[in-house]
């Protein structure tokens, strides 16, 4: 199963919605923060799909019931049924495996003859599948806002919101980033309420501030019973009118399956919204809206890259193995030295600019810690044997380090990042015991571990007693409870309580000595760190099942910040222009170790088969074939708009039914004038406008249609509202084109097609310099003996008459000199789905063949018509060039699926032109957006006078007679 939501929106460009579904800012975050391309392409993607939800597949009219709902959702269903049929077989079905869910849903969902639940009652969805690392805290809080915005414009309908997380750590995570998000006083205020508020807050009488009440819980303890900690979902049902956000609410088993029921049932007739770095569910896969894995983004240029060491932690396997201690303190020593040879190149980067980079970290995470032989306790003591003179043994040592040396010498693939592990070798070769004293242990020489206690039960740090008395300790434990800890490991240790009160764990950000964090799962989740660089696995996450909670860990791990709020790797920076070449190249030998997060595993096949080493989660992803700009001999314009206030006798009439006229007329005839403007954002020119209107001009600007009936009078008013205040597109000026057109840049193209469609488009692309050639200038050059015979042959061999054309599949890639970029590519079959952004409709394609076939056979013609000219193919997802126009009460953006420009003398002419615009019902209204805003005029620019045309071409369908001019049968009509 793919990503099917996803796909969908990716059809619908964000800019071509109305008003209301793209005024959201989707990039500002507070005063410190703004979210990142990808962060805002996710924001994108779920107004798209709200968007297709409650517009576009049934237009939300304000009071939607139960049915309504159920009839959106079928609608929804037909359509991922028309992308992929096998997701009919995400039913909940009355077998034995499925069973208990199924008896939780009969209750609330209409059950198939067949004795199935159809999926089609759950598509109300959408999935974030975001990077560990990628900042999915904010993004949740972005769409909560988005949320408040839509229903305030009354978009989507009013319903609570429920905001769901499995652990205390990660909903007070949500809550810090809130109170940074309120701190803008731009900002709608977000108010946090526990869930068992719920009736309280709904039965009081509260004046509407404007602030956002979120209601949230621990989603591990939604049940189907009430104690004192789990909630009934039943208690909070509010007839499933929720917008419920998960954040990381899916784990395995039976519990986690009623839960995950229970969200969908508080959802039912709301709308459910899943972020999480490790979807499995293919229903989740299935409605993915955002689909940003570690591999993209890695390649996008944030966080570390990562290395999965040879090396492992096989010797800590269990108790009673017979590996001696040597193995033991091996290992750990491989970890200290890795540790050590990063804090000496991060040195090195601060000598040059201590702003750059992090203090590096080594994490440990360990499976057992208060067991007689725990993994924890294991490690502790390689770790006093390292510290201690009397126990420290060079001879293992120096095989540790040789080792790391001829592992890192074969240059090993990274497991997340292009291309190889980069090592300074000649740093780590010159590693010794000291540096490694010096870097970790913040020590100039071997000692005794003392402990520092606190009043904290859930962490214990040390320090050697040889370091520096002002030193922090270079080590912290962090796990449940270090009192149990301490009576078994720690008899006869020096204890010293300076830190009564303070947690050096919440200030290990900040904290350059703490150089060794140990513990178990007990911290990994919602701690944001760049420190990281060494993570060890022992004896944790050793089987596949695993994958959830080593990719979690390793997003503690991979977050990068070079400097402050600039998340990319360097090189990104450089490119960027936020960094010097000079800077780049003074720190690039040591870089790369800062940038690459080291794990060490008991078991480091299972952390291959979760990455696949790439393969696997990168077999399927398309990859983009960059096509080439063509050079235009002359200017390629296209029209600028901009806005003004009209008269009402130039809006376009408001579509109405006569029953809701009817109520509007009894409305603001019998309410007073102080009630409507108490009720409604309104002026008391605008309530003057709307009452004139309604009570004496109804002919002039309404139209009567019975399909427009809104049964909430609300909803009407506010919509009569912004038609009133209506500013009409006007024609400012031209420009030349520059990013408005851009699918040519973002040709997604299949793996497994790629290479071989990079050579031939490479191909097409290199015919364009024998194309300029004609066989006369040749055989001058030949005849003054600037080229030899064979050269001449072989120029005349790849001469082409204006036209290049390679077949590939279905696939023909064409240079036409005048295309706006090369090659121009058309698939014979429309259902083609390996590549996109190209001419594959039959329309479309039908027209293309028309055209080039005019063009060959009429050059001389067009040459005494025109001095030059081009034409682009433009695509509605992606490209920024339209003409506006009025339909359905809503304003949209017509895009024409070609535009050509044409030139002669001072008299510019700018074509627009769509094959299949007659396919539309809405193509009239289409049509008049284009002659409201440029029949019969003339604009100037630079001393060319500029005429514009539109035509849609079709050799079958006739139009009216009034629209016959908009009308093209065959291609010569274009060229007149």
């Amino acid at each position: 199963m793919k990503p099917i939501l996803e796909k969908m929106v990716s059809a619908i460009n964000i800019y071509d919605l109305p008003e209301n579904w793209t005024g959201f800012d989707a990039k500002k975050f507070s005063h410190q923060k703004n979210l990142f391309d990808y962060q805002q392409d996710a924001i994108h993607h779920a107004i798209k799909a709200l968007y297709l939800f409650y517009e576009q597949i049934s237009d939300y009219a304000g009071t939607d019931g139960t049915l309504e709902n159920i009839e959106r959702k079928r609608k929804l269903f037909e359509r991922y049924m028309a992308f992929d049929k096998n997701i009919a077989k995400l039913s909940v079905k009355n077998t034995k495996k499925e069973g208990f869910l199924y008896n939780i849903f009969e209750e609330y969902y209409e059950t198939e003859h067949n004795k199935e639940i159809s999926f089609l009652n759950f598509v109300n969805r959408m999935a974030f599948s975001m990077s560990t690392g990628s900042g999915k805290s904010l993004l949740i809080i972005k769409v909560i806002q988005l949320l408040d915005y839509l229903q305030k414009l009354k978009e989507i309908p009013k319903k609570d919101i429920l905001l769901l997380a499995p652990r205390e750590d990660l909903l007070n995570q949500t809550k810090k980033l809130v109170d940074e998000f309120n701190q803008d006083p731009k900002n709608p205020y977000i108010e946090f309420i526990d869930l068992k508020e719920y009736e309280k807050v709904k039965s009081e009488i509260a004046f509407d501030l404007g602030e956002i009440k979120v209601f949230y819980y621990r989603s591990d303890l939604i049940s189907d019973e009430k104690t004192e900690a789990y909630v009934n979902f039943r208690d909070y049902d509010n007839d499933g009118n929720w917008y419920v956000l998960l954040d990381e609410a899916h784990k395995g088993g039976k519990e986690h399956s009623k839960r995950q029921a229970y969200y969908s049932i508080l959802s039912r007739n709301g709308f459910l919204f899943n972020f999480s770095a490790t979807f499995t569910d293919l229903s989740d896969i299935a409605t993915t809206v955002k689909n940003y894995d570690i591999m993209q983004f890695n390649e996008d240029g944030y966080g570390k890259n990562v290395y999965i060491s040879s090396s492992e932690f096989t010797s800590f396997k269990n108790s009673k193995n017979d590996f001696p201690l040597e193995e033991k303190l091996k290992i750990t020593y491989k970890t200290l030295i890795t540790l050590t040879l990063i804090k000496l190149a991060a040195k090195e980067v601060k000598k040059i600019n201590p702003a750059f980079y992090h203090s590096p970290l080594l994490v440990t995470l360990v499976n057992s810690v208060n067991k007689k032989d725990a993994d924890l306790k294991i490690f502790f003591k390689a770790l006093l044997c390292f510290a201690s003179e009397e126990h420290f043994d060079e001879s293992i040592f120096d095989e540790a380090k040789d080792e790391l040396y001829q592992e890192f010498t074969k240059n090993k693939e990274l497991a997340v990042g292009d291309g190889k592990l980069k090592v300074n070798l000649s740093l780590l070769k010159n590693v010794t015991p000291k540096h490694v004293l010096r870097e970790v242990f913040n020590s100039e020489n071997f000692g005794s571990i003392e402990v520092i206690q606190s009043n904290n039960d859930k962490e214990i740090a040390f320090r050697l007693k040889t370091s520096d008395v002002t030193s922090d300790p270079f080590a912290l434990i962090k796990i449940g409870n270090v009192r149990e800890w301490e009576k078994e490991m720690l008899e006869g240790f020096d204890f010293s309580n300076a830190f009564e009160n303070r947690s050096y764990f919440e200030g290990l950000n900040e904290s350059g000595d703490i150089n060794i964090l140990m513990g178990s799962r007990s911290f990994y989740e919602g701690w944001d760190s760049t420190r990281p660089n060494v993570i060890n696995y022992i004896n944790i996450g050793t089987s596949t099942d695993a994958k959830k909670f080593l990719l979690q860990s390793i997003g503690r791990g991979i977050r990068l910040e070079p400097l402050p709020n600039e998340r990319k790797r360097l090189l990104f920076l450089m490119n960027a222009g936020k960094v010097t070449a000079s800077e780049y190249n003074a720190m690039r030998e040591y870089v790369p170790l800062l940038e690459t997060l080291f794990l060490f595993s008991t078991n480091k096949n299972v952390l291959e088969q979760i990455f696949g080493l790439k393969d696997d989660l990168t077999k399927d992803k398309p990859m983009i074939i960059e096509l080439e700009k063509n050079s235009a001999p002359f200017p390629l314009l296209i029209p600028e708009y901009r806005k003004k206030d009209v008269h009402i006798a130039r809006m376009p009439k408001f579509k109405i039914s006569t029953s809701s006229l009817g109520r509007l007329k009894i409305y603001f005839s019998s309410i007073p004038i102080q009630a409507v403007l108490l009720q409604f954002d309104l002026t008391v020119s605008e309530y003057q406008l709307l009452k004139e209107v309604i009570l004496g001009k109804e002919n002039d600007f309404f139209q009567m249609d019975e399909g427009h009936h809104y049964k909430d009078l609300s909803i009407l008013v506010e919509k009569l509202t912004r038609h009133i205040r209506y500013k009409e597109n006007f024609v400012s000026g031209f420009k030349e084109v520059k990013d408005e057109i851009e699918h040519y840049k973002k040709v997604y193209v299949s793996k497994n097609e790629a290479a071989i469609l990079k050579e031939k488009v490479q191909t097409v692309i290199h015919s364009k310099a024998s194309g300029t050639i004609d066989e006369d200038e040749l055989i001058e050059l030949l005849m003054d003996g600037k080229i030899t015979k064979q050269q001449f042959k072989e120029k005349q061999a790849l001469i082409h008459k204006g036209e290049q054309k390679i077949t590939y599949k279905e696939l023909t890639l064409t240079y036409i000199p005048e295309h706006y970029y090369i090659p121009l590519i058309v698939s014979d079959d429309e259902k083609i789905d390996y590549i996109n952004h190209i001419i594959k409709y039959e329309s479309e394609v039908e027209f293309i063949h028309a055209l080039k076939n005019y063009i060959e056979s009429h050059k001389d013609e067009i040459k005494e018509k025109y001095d030059h000219w081009m034409f682009s193919k433009l695509d509605e997802t992606v490209d920024k060039i339209y003409i506006p126009y009025y339909y359905e009460n809503k304003f949209h953006k017509f895009h024409p699926d070609f535009i050509f420009w044409f030139i002669k003398d001072n008299r510019y002419k700018i074509l627009f032109v769509d094959p299949k615009g007659m396919e539309h019902t809405n193509w009239t209204y289409k049509v008049d957006g284009f002659i409201r805003l440029f029949e019969n005029k003339n604009f100037q620019y630079n001393g060319l006078t500029i005429s514009t045309s539109l035509k849609l071409f079709s050799k079958d369908k006739m139009p009216p007679e009034m629209y016959k001019e908009y009308w093209a049968s065959n291609v010569e009509e274009l060229f007149i």
